[in-house]
């Protein structure tokens, strides 16, 4: 017997480590399967594993990402919360529950969860990944600077960990350490052209100091795709533009707008059908002695069309004590568009506009404030930018009576062609034609008129040259308009550190300057066109 119980944990040992390294064997086999797409099988697995008696933190985290491909968000969530719970020093686990938030559109305890991690010791770099995306997406670069720069310092060589630096000091204004960022990345992959196109834009072109040679030489033994040609074409006219030679500059602007059309299939007469249907909807006598909506003056709305001015003016109302900049949000849409959807209302937006009376404003309204916390509601108002909100000024009217509507304007001509000379993201596919630009612009310019003709006194309208030549009056007279109390800070918006996420992240850094202002005659030639089609539409090109 004493012999018997000496061997027996000698086999307790040997069936454990069969069982340890059978389970091991299963969560590499299902992996597999879920690496190789077989979702059926992969859930079938995480749910034997997740039922198993006392599951590992891996066996844990394998079916919340075999949900998450699937997505299932919440039942992500469940998993990750489980494997906090039971291995509450696991950041695998808390990376995991961050993503599930941020695909559930939590994004309030998506960002405290993030934020907290950010404050951790963290060194996988596949969660330095996550968390760098998600901080930027949250409008906290910020709190991803410094997980950007443990990165690099670990290994400097890496050209992923300089990306994120690069594209993080972007957001928050270090344009020198981006561009040594992006130098490092483009010596490691001289065909990274978002680097490409980032080193340009945090860098000013000099006689003795730009890349022009070089990207010049990248252009001409082709790029690997079109995206990639247009952010090196466009980056070479900003750099020619710098130096004055604005010739090459629009040669350049002509190529990148080419390449770029080649990524995407649009049709401008789709937008401009739906232009008209909403004026046709929304006409005065429809909007007159409608139904309040939610009696709150926290939004206020700053519209309009891209690089027109919008991103200055939010920097400087949102220096303000009282005004909190909640960014380009497409939540009014989301909540329209949910509305729409309760009501039973068709999917197209013929449909959609002809229930668009039988929605309830308020519910719009409430579910739109809803929507933007918890990062708004700390101030008394706060700023939503998106400039398409344009299209919604009806709609806003409604759900939203006492929100502010601010329009900004620019001049004809500079309004068109600062469009044309941007790559955005996905956004405004009709700025790379300058025809479509054109027609866009005058069907915008139509679209606010009828705004008030529709809604009188209801939109406060600005211009960018006026803001820029006159600073102190324009914004205290807009704070006077916005029943806000002058505050200093707002001149002084150039010093703060907030996050800036559009194309002008660049330019609202600095003090004002005019040097935007009549851009327009160094490309007379080239514009001539749109010129003519704006004058021919009734509108004066030079004229704000």
């Amino acid at each position: 017997m004493a012999q018997t119980g000496k061997r027996q944990p000698a086999l307790t040992n040997s069936s454990s480590r069969d069982a340890a390294e059978e389970r091991t064997a299963r969560l590499a086999d299902a992996w597999g399967k879920l690496r190789a797409g077989d979702h059926k099988a992969a859930i079938a697995a995480a749910h034997a594993m997740a039922a198993a008696n006392e599951p590992t933190a891996p066996e844990l985290l394998f079916a919340g990402e075999a949900h998450f491909a699937m997505g299932n968000f919440r039942g992500t969530d469940n998993l990750a919360n489980r494997a906090i719970d039971t291995y509450p020093e696991d950041i695998n686990a808390r990376v995991l529950k961050c993503r599930a938030l941020m695909a559930m559109g939590q994004l309030g305890p998506a960002r405290d969860q993030a934020l907290e991690l950010a404050s951790m010791e963290i060194s996988d770099e596949r969660h330095i990944e996550v968390l760098v995306t998600i901080l930027g997406g949250l409008m906290e670069p910020a709190a991803a600077y410094p997980l950007c720069r443990q990165s690099v310092e670990r290994n400097p060589a890496d050209p992923r960990a300089q990306r994120r630096l690069a594209l993080t000091c972007r957001m928050i204004g270090r344009f020198d350490e981006a561009q040594k960022a992006a130098e490092i990345a483009i010596a490691a992959n001289p065909h990274d052209y978002e680097m490409i196109g980032l080193r340009s834009a945090v860098s000013t072109a000099t006689p003795d100091n730009n890349h022009i040679a070089a990207m010049e030489k990248l252009i001409e033994a082709g790029c690997r795709d079109a995206l990639g040609a247009a952010r090196v074409a466009y980056a070479l006219a900003k750099e020619n533009e710098e130096l004055g030679d604005y010739a090459r500059s629009f040669k350049y602007l002509d190529a990148g707008s080419k390449f770029k059309r080649h990524t995407q299939k649009y049709d401008l007469n789709r937008d401009l059908e739906i232009f008209g249907l909403i004026q046709k909807s929304f006409s005065r006598d429809n909007l007159a002695g409608k139904a309040d909506g939610l009696r709150t003056s926290e939004p206020i709305f700053i519209l309009g069309l891209p690089r027109t001015g919008s991103t200055l003016l939010e920097r400087i109302l949102s220096s303000h004590a009282d005004v909190y900049a909640a960014g380009e949000l497409l939540h009014f849409n989301t909540a329209m568009s949910a509305e729409l959807q309760r009501i039973g209302a068709p999917a197209d937006p013929a449909g959609q506009l002809s229930k668009v009376f039988e929605c309830d404003p308020a519910r719009i309204g409430a579910s739109y404030i809803e929507r933007t916390r918890p990062f708004t509601g700390h101030t008394k108002h706060f700023i939503d930018k998106r400039p398409l909100n344009f299209l919604l000024i009806g709609m806003i009217s409604m759900a939203l009576p006492d929100a502010r509507i601010i329009h900004v304007r620019r001049t004809p001509l500079d309004a068109c062609f600062a469009i044309y000379k941007f790559l955005f993201n996905d956004a405004y596919p009709w700025s790379y034609d300058l025809d479509d630009i054109a027609r866009y612009y005058i069907a915008y310019r139509r679209m606010m008129e009828h705004w008030r003709d529709a809604l009188p006194g209801r939109i406060i309208d600005i211009t960018y040259e006026d803001i820029v030549q006159e600073i102190e009056t324009e914004t205290r007279r807009l704070l006077d308009q916005l029943a806000l109390p002058w505050d200093p800070a707002c001149l002084r918006f150039h010093e703060y550190e907030t996050a800036a996420m559009t194309g002008s992240a660049a330019q609202v850094r600095k003090k004002v300057f005019s040097s935007s202002v009549g851009r327009w005659n160094d490309y007379e030639e080239e514009l001539k066109y749109v010129a003519f089609a704006l004058e021919t539409a009734g509108f004066d090109p030079y004229t704000p």
